[in-house]
């Protein structure tokens, strides 16, 4: 098993990382991509991911941050962010990309959200490294822009997709892989338990979202990456697959997807 997006980094982590890392071993993961997503973050990547062999880091602004940056600031991430990418030993640029709802509540707007986006792509290009890919509220706005540059080099990975299934296709026929987090455990999460069930299994990764996404079922108020295994569970109930051959899979792909 492998989490394809976790934020282990974060604060919420720092009482008890060591153990977190302890249960994910435990419950037999063979890696965690930790995505970075504000420049701030980047310099301690790769120290923080030379602390376990599990670890694996990507370098991105996520849309989220975009408008924390004064235009200096702006400019200084994307133009350095391929030695930033290189300092940190990045297995993916990310997590970048595209967020609507932020963008009506006061964050980056879309303009200059598709803008940050594009540096990030055409880096990834650059670097031949995949793309962790955010999209809430922006699909159509994605999909306009990656079909206008074709094919990815790499790939990347349409992170806790949030799409429809009918969607799932076009993303596919650009390189892209797709992955689900905690919401896909709520019954009522119906847009996106669809989509689940349609994503070609050589194309599927499973994630944490961690610490955010604590799926239902899973006690705590912390998602983890050893959760996957309970998430998996629900894959397969989805899926008509078994946890042990989708568990397989979605680290196959993983690690073909971040050259490991």
């Amino acid at each position: 098993m492998f989490d394809s997006h976790c934020h282990l980094d974060d604060d919420a982590y720092d009482a008890d990382r060591d153990q977190v890392l302890a249960r994910a071993r435990a419950q037999g993961l063979r890696g965690i991509m930790v995505p970075g997503y504000e420049p701030s973050e980047w310099r301690d990547l790769a120290s923080f991911c030379a602390r376990d062999p599990l670890l694996r880091c990507g370098v991105g602004l996520h849309p989220w941050y975009v408008h924390t940056l004064d235009a200096a600031q702006l400019t200084a991430a994307l133009e350095g962010l391929p030695a930033s990418l290189t300092a940190a030993r990045a297995r993916a640029v990310g997590e970048c990309g595209l967020d609507g709802a932020k963008a009506r509540r006061g964050g980056a707007s879309m303009a200059l959200q598709l803008r940050v986006l594009e540096r990030h792509l055409d880096v990834a290009h650059e670097l031949e490294l995949p793309l962790l890919l955010h999209c809430v509220d922006a699909h159509g706005a994605m999909l306009a822009l990656l079909e206008q540059r074709g094919a990815l080099r790499r790939g990347g990975v349409m992170h806790s997709y949030s799409g429809p299934a009918e969607l799932v296709p076009r993303y596919a026929r650009l390189g892209l892989r797709f992955s689900f987090a905690g919401v896909v455990s709520h019954a009522n999460a119906k847009r996106p338990r669809k989509a689940l069930a349609s994503v070609p299994l050589s194309r599927l990764l499973v994630e944490s979202d961690g610490p955010d996404q604590v799926a239902e079922g899973v006690d705590g108020r912390r998602s983890e990456p050893a959760h996957i295994v309970h998430l998996l569970d629900i894959y397969a109930g989805l899926r008509a697959e078994s946890r042990a051959d989708l568990g397989q899979a979605c680290a196959d792909n993983a690690e073909e997807l971040f050259g490991l």
